[in-house]
């Protein structure tokens, strides 16, 4: 039973139909099709996280070394909007290739996996291609960063 909602699939029909697709896992599990581009999400976060926990701690060290006293306000957020821009800059590839692999609507035959979408970036657009949209994402991102 679906019900549309002015040609739309309400909630239930939509996971009905998720789940009703043919499963790509080696397991066969319908239930991962809920679950695709999980793996390159975490693996984008991560590093991300890990990243700018690091660049925050270590640029919190030297300033505490450099004056002598810990960081008011301010050079806390520039420290944290610094840490996180770098971050970002440094993992923006993955959030890129997990995006288009999120928003790809062709045929599933002819999806990529993550590793090979990111070398057909690279090979077709070069470094360039892989940090596209990025200085539109960052000036987006900088209230959020500090």
């Amino acid at each position: 039973y679906q019900r549309r909602v002015r040609g739309k699939l309400n909630i239930t029909g939509a996971m009905r139909r998720i789940y009703s697709e043919r499963s790509n896992s080696r397991l066969g599990w319908q239930i991962l099709n809920f679950y695709k581009g999980f793996t390159p999400a975490v693996v984008g976060v991560i590093p991300f996280a890990a990243l700018e926990l690091g660049l925050s701690k270590e640029f919190t060290e030297r300033y505490k070394n450099w004056r002598k006293t810990t960081p008011g306000f301010a050079p806390l957020f520039c420290i944290g909007m610094a840490s996180s821009f770098v971050a970002m800059g440094a993992t923006y590839p993955f959030r890129l290739v997990t995006c288009q692999l999120q928003a790809y609507t062709g045929p599933e035959k002819d999806r990529l996996n993550p590793v090979s979408h990111f070398l057909k970036i690279l090979n077709t657009e070069g470094r360039r291609g892989l940090y596209r949209g990025f200085w539109a994402n960052s000036l987006k991102a900088v209230p959020l960063l500090g």
